[in-house]
């Protein structure tokens, strides 16, 4: 369905696309992220997956480079997507995993050195720059870096 149309809904944090697909809510920002998933998908996945997620591969592939139309063809064929955990899921995962006598600071600064070997989590267009969760703060990487959102918790 979503191949034959433009993008369903605009996406109020990137202002690109974004369409219900399979149960998944996917923006088509780069990487691909997961905006808002049904309940029920969750059954499907060994791990469950969240907003903030990111489409990372389609059949094993990666999805990096594609557009639109040629994700949503190899997704109508496929029955194996993997997602790359966004950068709030691992920090929350390192909080959990952390000793108690590690402090929360230490726990964000092994997040952010965690963040730092690899690229940025999704693009920021307001900048043309990534950007990251980091300790529930989404950071644009500019200079000097700019928050673009806090998680509430």
């Amino acid at each position: 369905k979503a191949l034959s149309s433009p993008p369903a809904q605009a996406d109020t944090e990137s202002g690109l696309g974004r369409d219900w697909i399979g149960g998944f809510q996917l923006a088509w920002t780069s990487p691909r992220v997961v905006r808002a998933v049904k309940p029920e998908v969750h059954e499907f996945f060994e791990q469950p997956v969240t907003p903030g997620d990111a489409l990372d591969t389609i059949d094993g592939e990666s999805t990096k480079g594609l557009g639109r139309t040629e994700i949503l063809k190899r997704l109508a064929k496929s029955s194996n997507w993997g997602f790359a955990r966004s950068l709030g899921r691992k920090l929350q995962e390192a909080l959990r995993q952390a000793s108690k006598t590690e402090s929360f600071h230490d726990a964000v600064r092994r997040a952010a050195k965690k963040a730092k070997a690899s690229p940025p989590a999704e693009d920021d267009p307001a900048s043309g720059r990534g950007r990251d969760w980091i300790g529930g703060v989404q950071l644009a990487w500019t200079s000097p870096p700019v928050v673009r959102a806090v998680k509430p918790e």
